[in-house]
């Protein structure tokens, strides 16, 4: 139904950017001007609009757009001849699914009558269309997220998906969840100060009963090298000062790649530490 045999397999990202390289020569397109991840970031932001390469070629105009259309048919193509879909495709092909054959649709309706979506804020246009379309019949369907915590735009995330929730369910019932039971409040009057200056997002104010904290501090460094060594000079002050032990002490950062020169500079300044959730 969906120009595939029922044993296909998922393309990965190394099968991807296999089939585009091999693509890309085919087409006399230079890797130096056009990396491979730049048509394959391309072609994965249009299934996420539910673009099909077709339809892409139909409106491209453009010297980049012009080469991102011929290459995206081609990719197409030759995922139909491995019998193959990428990630991408396992939903908009069920999205295609679903909105051309209405006994499918129904049937999957009465399997899933009840759906719930956690990261709401995250979700794309696919996302949302594959998720409309099992909760019409129904309605039963029940979404966490916060607008103020959407930060994947650039994987095409749709904040307006959460914002016009109670539109697209006029009858949902809407519990804003504003008391927060591990912050001091000091953190909460500084986050509620800093996510009331989004321009577009669900109005809450941030509570808890907690003790109000100390102040919070801002630090603004060169680079990774300085962060890392206030880091560690600020340990060994108030193990000096206050008697703390290293302990007492935890570093969070967002990746785990951040970790690297934390690391090299606590063995600098004699600092034994442990990872949690990570590798040394």
């Amino acid at each position: 139904m969906c120009g595939r045999g029922p044993n296909f397999v998922i393309a990965d990202t190394k099968a991807q950017e296999s089939a585009l390289k091999s693509i890309m020569e085919e087409l006399h397109i230079d890797e130096k001007q056009y990396a491979p991840e730049l048509f394959m970031y391309h072609i994965s932001k249009l299934k996420n609009k539910l673009i099909g390469a077709d339809e892409y070629a139909e409106e491209a105009t453009g010297m980049f757009p012009g080469l991102a259309a011929q290459v995206y048919q081609a990719y197409e193509q030759s995922l139909k001849q491995q019998n193959a879909v990428d990630f991408d495709d396992i939903i908009m092909l069920c999205v295609k699914l679903l909105k051309t054959h209405a006994d499918i649709l129904a049937r999957y309706q009465e399997q899933f009558r009840y759906l719930f979506i956690d990261e709401y804020q995250d979700t794309n246009h696919a996302q949302y269309q594959f998720t409309r379309l099992l909760a019409k019949k129904h309605g039963n369907i029940c979404v966490v997220g916060d607008s103020d915590q959407a930060i994947y735009g650039w994987r095409q995330a749709d904040m307006s998906n959460i914002l016009n929730f109670e539109k697209d369910y006029p009858k949902a019932v809407v519990f804003v969840l504003e008391e927060n039971y591990r912050s001091t409040q000091n953190i909460l009057h500084a986050a509620n100060m800093v996510i009331r200056k989004n321009k577009v997002r669900k109005e809450k104010n941030l509570f808890t009963r907690n003790e109000l904290g100390a102040k919070i501090t801002v630090v603004a460094t060169r680079n990774e090298m300085d962060e890392a060594e206030f880091v560690a000079k600020k340990i060994k002050q108030l193990s000096n000062s206050e008697g703390y032990a290293l302990s007492d002490y935890a570093v969070l950062y967002r990746t785990n790649a951040q970790s690297r020169v934390i690391e090299e500079m606590f063995m600098k300044y004699g600092i034994t530490y442990r990872i949690t959730g990570g590798f040394k």
